[in-house]
């Protein structure tokens, strides 16, 4: 077959019985609206344009199950201590420090706020404002998190002059550890410590004058979010009675009394603080009105009479500081809750000592690698803010369809998030990176989440149109969830999907049972290397198998693509025909005003696909994607035992071999469809148009480049006689100019074409330009001062002069007024913003030419998603996986800091998508597709691959490298990494898939010892130095913004 790459030869030779219906009667693709351009609608799937009836939204508001509630399913299969371990727990990740009850429908919470005695500002819940420079929180970070039996936080408040530490104990839960050093504490729930100190030179300062001591405002109370029917308050539905108000106790401390029937029962919670105790009682309130009404307490309102919740302000005496402990003790009989505290305080701070240690163990045994200090130190930080962002919620979502928004019926969930500060919510694609740090860290915690996300399934399994199998991919679960979202993302469509991580690269691993290492019984299955003793592997795989099962089917289902559409324009796909095989992500839209319509189910966003979407669109990353779910499902049936607990044969053979039968035909596809064998790279399919015209001439008015579709034009002003008028103009060689300026930024940049402005001259009325300066292709040389030096690679350093003549070859004065209206002929000048920065107008366009079906151009991390998700075999095609695994060490891919997810050459690499939404997956470094990329090459090393094992370790050094670096310049982790620079972007903290590094770190193989930062040469890849050359000249690549300048303004005339 002509173009196919050889690893369809080792797979299955006969023609494959797998019927699949096109026309299925559940098809909830999202409808693409028509396009405008009258010569592009018969190109598009106008079937699609009507609802149908799985587009209902009640259809989907319905729980899914297997034939019973999966909480009643799961009763067994956790063991009681790891339940016990986790119901209590730092569960509301948006909050500073706040502490809650995995129980429903209601939840006893306890919550944290501070503030000084005469400021304004009073802190509650976690921003992105917070950690800015106007926000002043310069360090928000737990330090230990091992969520079952200890916590502690940092936070270091610059605004306020405060350093806090808080910190949660479970001494039940610590004495089942290696720490046992209290075994009687079974009546202690938790135990909770609050310090505040002056931070820095805030003490005795004017503002310490100004502001006054510090105030800290704790507060405990039961909170429904919302889930209450119309009339009833949540103290009626969670049968819990008010808590008692404080009264003093023999030995000194403040005590209350709660019973919260429909949860833990009774118990009492005890205060002890070296500050002033006030306190107030309020009711009727929630987490959404918390914050509010500690401020209107503080203005003077006066308290209730019913202690719905309960707040106690506590005031320092003087300025060192103030400190308060809390100790909640329970116990079954009349009065066994009912016991002192006093003599605990004295063992907090021995049982934070012991917590700390527990945790370095744990860490030490999840990941035994010896690595140095401060890379032990990352390790720590990544899984202690990975597991301190974990949430439990309970409620509805929102779901809408053609008709309108409904609430959903309540689940709960129980999820880490990505960020406390920006997306303190669960992600279905983000959960599967998630668990596979949690995993290795504590493989019971990660098979509770497992369950959990299987839980919120949507469907009616009683219809006879729409069985089922949707998850949403954002859960925004509740009204304290939602109050930080904007509206536009909350509702869910049950047409959209997301990649099925947790079925692709976590079951499997969760839902297979391994043996039980000596010591783990049932007295401390909490000691580490005992968590697989938590729960029973084949029990959970059982029960899960037909949630995991349905859920992939739905996926087909609602995302495979139009396959037809294939044959009959006639395009040329070999000889075989697959039946199933090509999918396409719903959702994308013509109209969403963007170069390039989102594809946000894909979880890449604005990564590059076809400029048009159609019918005629086939997404590589989904079939992979796909193709990975059904290879897990294969190896979970092939799992199953009969009831004499002997491997079931018929399970294997009816549906083993079925699901591996089908993975091999999605493979199939991707070879046949997917790969183009004339770049040598797997792609997209969609609307592509294409012309033989010289990259980067204007033709016909539009920006060819080397794809049609993508306008750029610059804002410039036309007049006649009467007056002005704005028009525009195609760009072009204007894109250098951004690319030039970023360059200037850093002179010490690894690798590339180094551009150093020398002088900068701006024309204030006309926003014209003038740039001087020199160009070289270079790469740094490291010293023995360890600073390192540049080489200059190229033959010589070009001085340039760039005129706005040589940026818009067509605004000479004969050819300018062509792109003035005939009503305004008279150019005037370029419009620039009160930044001096011209105004870049971006536009999508249609070509002259209508476009055809074909591979997309984009190379980037899509391009490599078969061999990232160890789809292709390695033994018969190690010419075909090897010339993939060298493609990646080109340089438009390979940077210093890893994988860029967007190649250089591409035209759309760090380009907008539109007016200020910044590039995002075009350029930039993400961890968890850099982990797939060397988990895929540590396995293909291990199949025999030269190129693999060569490149594993070196690709693993780079991207630890610049993690380690910005965590130690910030002391975060970041959502991104520069491609050039390697310092974090866009969300910080982001302590969600960026945790993957502690398991990057983690291969028992990868060299550590490489100094950080240290420039180790291509070795022998001359020809990759070669070709970085014309990679890297200015004049030819594309894709530059030039809505990027430089802001320093050197010089300026006229």
């Amino acid at each position: 077959m002509t173009g196919v790459p050889i690893l369809l030869s080792t797979l299955v030779s006969s023609a494959l019985d797998i019927s699949h219906e096109l026309d299925l009667p559940c098809d909830p693709r999202q409808p693409y609206e028509a396009p405008r351009d009258p010569r592009l609608a018969p190109l598009f799937d106008d079937s699609a344009i009507e609802a149908t009836a799985c587009f209902a939204g009640r259809d989907w508001l319905e729980p899914w199950d297997a034939g019973k509630p999966l909480k009643d399913a799961l009763k067994e299969t956790f063991t009681t201590q790891h339940k016990q371990s986790l119901y209590w727990g730092t569960y509301i990740p948006q909050l500073f420090f706040a502490v809650k009850s995995m129980s429903v429908p209601s939840s006893f919470v306890t919550g944290l706020m501070w503030s000084r005695e005469r400021s304004e500002i009073m802190r509650h819940d976690v921003t992105n404002d917070d950690l800015t420079r106007n926000g002043k929180i310069t360090l928000l970070k737990w330090k230990a998190h091992d969520m079952r039996s200890f916590a502690e936080q940092e936070i270091h408040d610059m605004k306020l002059g405060m350093d806090l530490e808080t910190t949660l104990i479970k001494p039940r839960e610590l004495a089942l550890t290696e720490y046992a050093a209290h075994s009687k504490t079974s009546n202690i729930e938790w135990v909770q410590r609050i310090r505040a100190t002056p931070h820095g030179k805030y003490s005795g300062s004017d503002a310490q004058t100004r502001d006054g001591n510090m105030n800290l405002f704790f507060y405990l109370g039961t909170d429904c979010d919302g889930n209450t029917p119309a009339g009833k308050k949540c103290m009626e539905v969670s049968s819990a009675t008010p808590i008692t108000k404080p009264t003093e106790t023999d030995d000194g401390l403040m005590v209350v009394e709660v019973d919260s029937k429909a949860t833990f029962g009774k118990a009492q919670v005890h205060f002890s603080t070296n500050g002033t105790i006030t306190w107030t009682c309020k009711q009727d309130i929630s987490l959404i009105k918390m914050k509010k009404s500690v401020e209107e307490w503080r203005s003077g309102k006066n308290d209730e009479e019913s202690c719905e919740f309960l707040i106690i302000k506590v005031e320092a005496k003087d300025t060192s500081g103030v400190q308060l402990d809390v100790i909640m003790t329970t116990g079954r009989g009349e009065d066994k809750y009912k016991q002192p505290a006093s003599a605990s305080l004295k063992k907090i701070s021995h049982w934070t000592e012991g917590g700390r240690r527990v945790f370095n163990t744990k860490i030490q045994h999840a990941f035994p690698t010896q690595v140095r200090p401060k890379e032990r130190d990352l390790q720590r930080h990544a899984i202690a803010n990975l597991l301190g962002g974990a949430g439990f919620w309970y409620g509805n979502i929102k779901i809408r369809d053609f008709g309108g928004i409904f609430d959903s019926k309540p689940v709960s969930l129980f999820s880490f998030t990505p960020s406390r500060t920006s997306f303190p919510r669960g992600f279905l694609w983000d959960e599967g990176f998630h668990l596979r740090t949690v995993l290795q860290f504590d493989k019971a915690l990660a098979a509770e989440s497992l369950a959990s996300w299987m839980g919120t399934m949507r469907g009616n399994k009683d219809s006879s149109v729409c069985q089922g199998g949707w998850i949403p991919r954002e859960q925004a679960i509740g009204e304290f969830a939602r109050a930080r979202i904007p509206n536009k993302f909350i509702a869910q469509f049950p047409g959209i999907a997301n990649p099925p991580t947790l079925l692709s690269l976590v079951a499997r691993q969760l839902l297979t049972k391994s043996d039980f290492q000596s010591g783990c019984n049932k007295d401390r299955q909490l000691t580490v290397g005992c968590y697989q003793a938590l729960y029973d592997a084949d029990e959970l795989r059982h029960i899960l198998l037909p949630y995991l099962e349905n859920w992939s089917k739905w996926i087909i289902d609602s995302q495979e693509a139009n396959t037809a559409a294939y044959f009959e324009t006639g395009i040329e796909v070999g000889e075989e025909r697959p039946e199933t095989g090509l999918y396409c992500w719903r959702g994308r839209n013509h109209e969403d005003e963007r170069l390039v319509p989102m594809t946000l189910g894909s979880g890449l966003d604005d990564y590059p696909r076809s400029y048009w979407p159609s019918r005629h669109e086939a997404h590589l990353d989904l079939a992979s994607w796909v193709a990975a779910a059904q290879t897990a499902l294969a190896d979970l049936f092939s799992l199953e035992v009969d009831e004499s607990g002997t491997a079931d044969e018929k399970v294997e053979d009816v549906y083993g071999n079925q699901y591996r039968t089908k993975a091999y035909a999605t493979i199939k596809a991707i070879g046949i469809y997917h790969y183009d064998a004339v770049t040598g790279y797997y792609a997209d399919r969609g609307l592509v148009s294409r012309r033989d015209v010289t990259p980067g001439t204007i033709a016909d008015g539009f920006n060819i480049g080397s794809t049609v579709g993508l306008r750029k034009d610059i804002a410039i002003r036309c007049r006649n006689a009467e007056g002005p008028i704005d028009s525009q103009i195609p760009v072009d060689v204007y894109q250098m100019i951004s690319q030039a300026a970023k360059w200037a930024e850093d002179p010490t940049i690894k690798v590339g074409m180094r551009v150093q402005i020398t002088k900068t001259l701006k024309f204030k009325r006309s926003g014209q330009v003038i740039w001087q300066g020199t160009r070289a292709l270079v790469r740094s040389v490291p010293t023995a001062g360890g600073k390192g030096t540049i080489e200059v690679l190229s033959d010589t350093s070009v001085t340039f002069n760039v005129r706005l003549e040589d940026v818009f070859p067509l605004l000479s004065n004969e050819k300018v007024s062509d792109y003035c209206p005939d009503s305004h002929p008279d150019f005037m000048f370029v419009l620039a913003d009160d930044s001096g920065k011209n105004l870049l107008i971006k536009n999508k366009i249609v070509s002259p030419e209508v476009p055809e079906p074909g591979f997309t151009e984009h190379v980037g991390y899509v391009s490599f998603m078969p061999l990232f998700l160890k789809l292709l075999p390695y033994k018969g095609n190690e010419e075909h996986v090897d010339s993939l695994i060298a493609k990646l060490q080109d340089i438009e891919m390979f940077t210093d800091q890893g994988l860029r997810s967007l190649s250089l050459k591409s035209p759309l690499y760090m380009t907008e998508n539109a007016p200020g939404d910044a590039p995002y997956w075009r350029g930039a470094v993400w961890i968890n597709i850099n982990y797939l990329a060397v988990e895929c090459l540590r396995y293909y090393a291990e199949q025999g691959s030269a190129p693999a094992a060569k490149l594993k370790n070196e690709l693993a050094r780079r991207v630890y490298s610049a993690v380690i670096r910005t965590y130690q310049e910030t002391g975060y982790l970041w959502e991104h990494y520069d491609d050039i620079t390697g310092k974090g972007q866009r969300t910080h903290p982001f302590n969600g898939w960026s945790a993957l590094v502690a398991n990057i770190l983690d291969d028992g193989k990868a060299s550590v010892t490489t100094a950080v930062g240290e420039f180790t040469g291509f070795g022998d890849d001359t020809d990759l130095l070669e070709s970085m050359k014309d990679t890297l000249d200015l004049a030819d690549i594309e894709g530059f913004n030039p809505e990027n300048l430089l802001d320093e303004e050197i010089g300026a005339t006229e």
